[in-house]
């Protein structure tokens, strides 16, 4: 029987998109057969020869960018909702309603969207190469350091405000890793292992890929309950700080002044959490499901 065909479109390399379409290419390939195009620089091909197209982020669908429009019918169109900083629910449904189904990263997104569209929907969060996201022997830092991974442009990701907090408090260092000058995905879990903890302080999160990655890392978490935190983080993995971040400053103290056997155990408890549940391997599945669902309407 031959394998389905399935186009996938994300954004631009080396991003959170493209590492979710690199994922499904992994761990799905035996079921199908994959190509991948990136949004901001589609080519000219035939994209009739294909079964299926997923796009990585619903407001791709249709755009002044998307050369495979109209070639696709809804029957043949998954795609996601990353998170809803930018848009709101009733500027994402429209395009949402382009697809046969589509999937949302977090519980919060699966309120605002559930049975409100003419798709059907799957709760699919991220999952974490837990392979290549592992804790590595390092040696004690000389100063409690805590990380930030993030688009430093968008607003709603608060390096700013995580800037102006660590300045004014002493014993603490920030490593701040950002979108203009990403290192590659493989090197990313040499940074992660710098961390005494890893610090997420958005407004708002489709499913934080940074904030799974150090948690598969062994690293403890201080994050805003924001996007799949409240799902993924178990008791004893970190501190959650309020939405305003009024505890910030003492939250991040707080870590700092545990000895490190206890941000080991918190590290530890993290690191299992991630390798019970939230493996790219287990969470692969629910796309192949969301895949078959579209398949068998055509």
């Amino acid at each position: 029987m031959r394998k389905p065909k399935v186009l996938l479109v994300p954004d631009s390399p080396n991003w959170a998109f493209d590492n979710r379409c690199n994922a499904l290419i992994k761990h799905l390939s035996d079921s199908f057969f994959f190509e991948k195009v990136y949004w901001k620089d589609m080519p000219d091909i035939d994209y009739s020869i294909f079964d299926l197209v997923y796009y990585a982020g619903f407001y791709m669908i249709g755009s002044f960018r998307d050369k495979a429009w109209g070639t696709f019918k809804k029957e043949q169109i998954v795609t996601s909702i990353p998170g809803l900083v930018s848009w709101g629910a009733e500027q994402a449904i429209p395009f949402i309603n382009k697809a046969i189904a589509f999937s949302v990263l977090n519980i919060k997104l699966m309120k605002e969207f559930y049975v409100k569209t003419q798709s059907e929907c799957f709760f699919i969060p991220n999952g974490t190469d837990t392979e290549l996201f592992k804790p590595i022997s390092k040696p004690k830092n000389d100063v409690f350091t805590i990380g930030w991974v993030g688009n430093q442009e968008h607003k709603g990701k608060r390096l700013d405000e995580l800037l102006n907090v660590v300045h004014n408090l002493n014993g603490v260092k920030l490593l701040v890793q950002r979108k203009d000058h990403f290192i590659p995905y493989s090197e990313m879990p040499k940074f992660y292992n710098q961390l005494d903890a890893y610090c997420c302080v958005s407004v708002s999160e489709g499913s934080n890929n940074p904030l799974s990655e150090a948690m598969a890392c062994g690293v403890p978490i201080i994050s805003t309950p924001v996007g799949v935190a409240n799902e993924i983080m178990p008791s004893g993995a970190g501190f959650f700080v309020k939405q305003d971040l009024g505890d910030l400053s003492e939250k991040i103290i707080a870590m700092r002044d545990l000895v490190p056997e206890q941000r080991k155990v918190m590290g530890e408890i993290a690191r299992q959490r991630m390798l019970a549940s939230w493996r790219w391997a287990y969470m692969a599945g629910r796309y192949k499901d969301m895949f078959d669902y579209a398949l068998n309407k055509q």
